[in-house]
């Protein structure tokens, strides 16, 4: 009954996830915080075109996929609207993954945002990704 009270008064707050072909936010957008170094940029690129073949043929350059790490300051200090409206404008330094020298002491937890990709696409391309993530972690 809480949570039918706390649902309601959030109308239009939540998507549920199902399948359908909306696309909600900026993109077609993935960023991926935390991915280990051991799933390179190409193999990124065939497993979104291989979850989300619509989404890859909605623009011209595809799918944009931007990596990140916690010494990427220029997104971790802006919200997320305003890091995904960055990206898909090219403001920000596009596919760059983490080139620092620093060792990590222990690695981030990987996070995948998706934004502008059908959940239906979503999913597939979240199932491929997350696995190869877990192989790496």
């Amino acid at each position: 009954e809480n949570l039918g009270l706390f649902l309601n008064k959030r109308e239009g707050d939540f998507v549920k996830l199902e399948s359908s072909l909306d696309t909600f936010g900026p993109g077609p957008v993935i960023l991926l915080y935390g991915c280990p170094s051991g799933v390179t940029d190409d193999e990124l690129k065939d497993m979104i075109k291989d979850g989300a073949p619509e989404a890859s043929k909605a623009s011209s350059v595809g799918v944009i996929c931007r990596r990140f790490d916690s010494g990427d300051d220029s997104l971790l200090d802006m919200s997320v609207g305003e890091a995904l409206e960055n990206i898909v404008q090219g403001k920000t330094a596009a596919d760059a993954a983490n080139t620092s020298e620093e060792p990590q002491i222990q690695p981030p937890c990987p996070v995948i945002y998706f934004s502008g990709i059908s959940n239906e696409e979503m999913m597939a391309t979240y199932r491929i990704i997350s696995s190869e993530i877990y192989e790496e972690t």
